[in-house]
């Protein structure tokens, strides 16, 4: 017959073993639960991946990205070259100045208002026309000039520029009515065309 203790240990293991066996499986389910989490994760992550380059949105972002960069590009680049428009300073001829669409040739010699005529028509130029008196006022601040022979001459009881429009009256004002005019500082005055002056041709676009 068995001893009480012997009994007793063996009513023990028994009623461990159950124990230990539920803790076995427990152990084992966790571990599937997380791989098969850790499974999904990574089909959903794929699947997003491929739809991101697959799908069209990609494509239409991608588009959008390279329109809006060639706009910030376009307004970046318009106030360096809209300024001179189709005269930059490069592309005018030597000695003369772009500004505002068109490039200016301002003599450091003085000739008679026919002569200074004949040689911005050589040129392929007109003596200068302003077509309203913001222009002109602009022009004589930005470079500088004063007495010289512009584009505008009377005729009868008129004046014309150079590009035959008459002088509008009411946008300038002119000092002492005599036949070819000049800028005096940021006023047009005018003389005898046989006096000599400084001249400004201006090449127009």
């Amino acid at each position: 017959m068995e001893s009480e203790d012997e009994q007793e240990a063996e009513t023990t293991r028994m009623a461990q073993a159950p124990g230990g066996n539920a803790e076995s499986a427990n152990v084992e389910q966790d571990s599937k639960q997380e791989v098969a989490a850790c499974s999904w994760v990574w089909r959903i992550g794929r699947r997003c991946k491929e739809w991101f380059f697959q799908s069209k949105c990609h494509w239409l972002c991608l588009v959008f990205g390279f329109i809006l960069m060639v706009i910030i590009l376009a307004f970046v680049v318009k106030p360096e070259t809209s300024h001179h428009g189709k005269f930059p300073p490069e592309q005018c001829p030597s000695e003369w100045i772009g500004y505002k669409n068109k490039c200016y040739f301002i003599s450091e010699e003085e000739k008679n208002w026919t002569s200074s005529q004949t040689f911005c028509a050589k040129n392929e130029s007109l003596l200068a026309v302003f077509e309203n008196q913001e222009e002109m006022r602009s022009l004589t601040k930005r470079l500088k000039i004063d007495d010289s022979w512009i584009g505008l001459r009377k005729k009868g009881e008129s004046f014309y520029w150079e590009n035959g429009i008459a002088l509008k009256v009411d946008s300038f004002q002119i000092r002492n009515h005599s036949e070819c005019a000049y800028l005096d500082a940021f006023t047009i005055s005018t003389s005898a065309c046989s006096l000599p002056r400084r001249w400004i041709c201006v090449k127009l676009p």
